[in-house]
C-alpha cells in the first residue's frame, strides 16, 4: 500500500524569555582534551600550524533579530524577531571562565545582532564587559547603521571588540531594496570609514548569485574592498534551508535534500556558506561557484595587500589581510578537493538552456520537479503529516528521503 508524504509549514516556535542556562562549549566532544593538551597550552602557534586553524571561543549574548532582512532565515525560522539578551552576570561569567581555562583570547560573538545602536541594553552589556577584568579580542556581527552610535562604538572598543563583521550583502541598489537592507553604497562607505576611525578592523560580508546580480558584481565588490580598505571579507552564495516553504527564494529553486545522493554525498555537508546550493537565475550553479573561487584568489593577491598598506600606512591591517588570504586559499583548496564543481556540472544540466553567451534557467522544470517531490510515495506505511523541522533535520520516522 502506497501513501503520500506531506510537508507542513511551521506555525510558530517556542521562544524562551531567558537563556542563561544555555549549554556551553565545555559540552563539545573533545573540547577538554584540546584545551588541556600540552601542545595547545605551551606551543599554541605550533598547534595552530599543525591543525590549520586559529582557536576561538564562540559566545552568544542575544537571540532573535528585530530587523527584517528578506533573505535571512534567522527571524522567521531560527530565533524569532523578539530580541532577548542574556543576563550580564551570566555572560561575563561564561567568558571569564572559558578564557581563563583555555587561554584563548579570540572570541566570536555568534549573535545575529550583538549591538543595536542607541539601545540601552547593548550599552550596559558592553560597559559591563569593559569594566570587567576580561581580556579578549572579539569579533561581532554588526549592521552598517551601528556607525551612527559613536558612544556605543567607543564602549565596545573598550570592552575588547576589535573586529566588526558587517553585512554589506551587495552594492547593487536593486538587490539592497529586495533584501530590505535600507542602505546604499554611500552609507556603506561612510560606515566603514567611521569604524576604521574608531580603531576597528572590518570584515565585509557579501552575498553572490541573486537574480539582480551579474558578473559585474564581482568587479564592483573587488573595487569596494580596495577603495574602503576593509581588512577581511567573505563572499557567500545566497542560501536558504532546503525544502522549507515561504522563504526568500521560491522553494523549488533550492537544492533538494537528496540532491547529491547519486554522488555518494550528503547536502548537509555543503551548507557552511561556501557552496552554491540553489539554482541562480542568470548563471549556472557551477559558474557561480567558479566565480566565487576566482574572486577569492584574485582579491587575496599581494598587490591588494600592498594597496591596503598604502591606504592604512600601518602593519596591523596587513597582517590581518595576510591571515584572510591564507584562510581563503585553504578554503578554496578544500572546495577543489571536494569535486563539488563536477557534481554541479552534472546535476544542473537539465535545468538550463543556452542563449548566445548566456545560460537561462528553466524554472518551469524545477517547479514540476518540486511538485513531484511533494508527493513522494512510500510502501507499507500510513499517511503521516511530518513537521517541517523533523524533515529539515532528516530525523523523521520515515527516515532519510
Amino acid at each position: 500500500m502506497q501513501k503520500t508524504f506531506h510537508i507542513i509549514p511551521p506555525k510558530g516556535f517556542y521562544q524562551c524569555e531567558t537563556f542563561n542556562n544555555i549549554p556551553d562549549i565545555s559540552l563539545v566532544v573533545g573540547y577538554e582534551d584540546v584545551i588541556h593538551g600540552w601542545l595547545f597550552r605551551h606551543l599554541p602557534l605550533i598547534w595552530s600550524i599543525k591543525h590549520k586553524r586559529l582557536p576561538a571561543i564562540c559566545f552568544q549574548g542575544t537571540r532573535g533579530c528585530p530587523y527584517n532582512c528578506s533573505f535571512c532565515p534567522t527571524p522567521t525560522y531560527l530565533q524569532g524577531r523578539k530580541y532577548r539578551r542574556r543576563d550580564n552576570e551570566s555572560a561575563i561569567k561564561y567568558l571569564k571562565e572559558h578564557i581563563s581555562r583555555s587561554g584563548i583570547k579570540r572570541v566570536m560573538f555568534e549573535d545575529p545582532t550583538a549591538a543595536i545602536p542607541f539601545d540601552e541594553e547593548s550599552y550596559r552589556f558592553f560597559q559591563s564587559l569593559a569594566n570587567s577584568s576580561i581580556e579578549m579580542k572579539a569579533t561581532v556581527l554588526a549592521r552598517p547603521d551601528l556607525c551612527q552610535d559613536e558612544k556605543l562604538l567607543e564602549v565596545m572598543k573598550a570592552a575588547g571588540v576589535s573586529n566588526l563583521s558587517i553585512g554589506i550583502e551587495s552594492l547593487n541598489d536593486k538587490t539592497l531594496k529586495d533584501f530590505k537592507k535600507k542602505t546604499s553604497l554611500n552609507i556603506l562607505e561612510r560606515s566603514i570609514e567611521v569604524f576604521h576611525n574608531k580603531g576597528f578592523s572590518v570584515t565585509g560580508l557579501f552575498i553572490a548569485g541573486y537574480d539582480t546580480e551579474d558578473m559585474g558584481s564581482f568587479i564592483a565588490n573587488k573595487k569596494f574592498i580596495i577603495d574602503t580598505g576593509i581588512e577581511k571579507w567573505r563572499v557567500s552564495p545566497l542560501g536558504q534551508m532546503p525544502e522549507v516553504p515561504d522563504q526568500f527564494l521560491p522553494t523549488h529553486r533550492a537544492f533538494l535534500w537528496n540532491e547529491l545522493d547519486d554522488f555518494g554525498s550528503d547536502l548537509a555537508d555543503y551548507m557552511n556558506g561556501e557552496f552554491v546550493i540553489f539554482f541562480p537565475k542568470n548563471m549556472k550553479p557551477s559558474i557561480l561557484q567558479k566565480k566565487i573561487e576566482e574572486f577569492n584568489y584574485s582579491s587575496s593577491s599581494w598587490a591588494g595587500t600592498i594597496k591596503l598598506f598604502l591606504k592604512h600606512k600601518r602593519l596591523g591591517p596587513v597582517f590581518q589581510r595576510a591571515g584572510n588570504n591564507i584562510a581563503h586559499k585553504m578554503i578554496q583548496r578544500e572546495v577543489v578537493k571536494s569535486n563539488y564543481i563536477q557534481m554541479l556540472d552534472e546535476l544542473e544540466q537539465p535545468f538550463y538552456d543556452r542563449h548566445g553567451r548566456n545560460w537561462i534557467l528553466r524554472e518551469d522544470l524545477l517547479v514540476e520537479r518540486y511538485k513531484e517531490r511533494l508527493s513522494v510515495t512510500f510502501p507499507n506505511v500510513n499517511d503521516y503529516e511530518i513537521p517541517w523541522k523533523n524533515y529539515f533535520f532528516k530525523e523523521s520516522i520515515l527516515g532519510k528521503i
